[in-house]
């Protein structure tokens, strides 16, 4: 009978043998870019919101308005300050909408920023946002929150309408550049400090902020900073 050619048992396991060794490899590779571009997205949609609160603070501290509020109490409540209730008070001008609303209010807004629990009741939506994240033991979790009030003077005792500008921060903080203006002697600049209004302002003189730093902590992307101008004519005052 004439000779008949094939494989042999062992270039049959050989071929199999590559062929595992090729489907490994491609699955690998495959596994890999998933995960980078699953990476990728996740990190880009990350600074789309970052992106999106930073354009709303440069809005509110580009238009930064000095002019004093009342309280429920009746007390002024500073130009622009974080030693009250709230991480940053102001005051801001502008002809802008109340968020969710379409009801246009005065063209000076009162603004605050504020940080909560992640557990608590204003941070309900960031944190069903985050549910499908991995839950982060060690560190303490908030939300960053903008606060508008429907009046400029606080003198009913309303409550803000609240916009969450973040939904998972480990910390922000903010620090004040400007100057001590006293119509009796030179300017005295100022370094970045931590407390705004200055403690010790000379009589007849005022303080006159030129930049806002503010500090944000995330967990993933770590700290990031943005430094912000203070309109100089908002912080215009004639001397007697």
């Amino acid at each position: 009978m004439p000779n008949q050619k094939g494989f042999t048992l062992l270039e049959v396991l050989l071929a199999i043998t590559i062929t595992a060794f090729i489907g490994v490899g491609a699955t690998q590779l495959l596994s890999g870019i998933i995960n980078t571009k699953t990476a990728t997205e996740s990190r880009s949609n990350d600074f789309k919101v970052i992106q999106r609160a930073d354009t709303w603070i440069k809005q509110d501290l580009w238009q930064i308005a000095g002019r004093q509020t009342h309280n429920s109490l009746g007390s002024k409540s500073e130009e622009l300050s974080n030693q009250g209730d709230y991480l940053l008070e102001f005051t801001r001008s502008g002809l802008t909408s109340l968020p969710f609303s379409e009801e246009t209010n005065s063209n000076l807004q009162r603004i605050a920023y504020e940080i909560q629990p992640l557990e608590s009741d204003d941070c309900e939506l960031a944190r069903e946002n985050k549910q499908a994240e991995e839950q982060d033991s060690e560190n303490d979790h908030y939300c960053f929150i903008r606060l508008i009030w429907p009046e400029l003077d606080d003198v009913q005792g309303q409550d803000p309408l609240k916009q969450i500008l973040l939904d998972d921060i480990l910390d922000v903080k903010f620090q004040f550049r400007g100057q001590i203006i006293d119509p009796n002697n030179s300017l005295r600049s100022s370094d970045w400090q931590d407390s705004w209004p200055p403690l010790y302002i000379p009589n007849g003189a005022f303080a006159d902020p030129v930049q806002i730093q503010m500090t944000l902590t995330l967990p993933k992307l770590g700290e990031i900073i943005r430094i912000y101008e203070v309109p100089r004519f908002a912080y215009h005052k004639q001397y007697p």
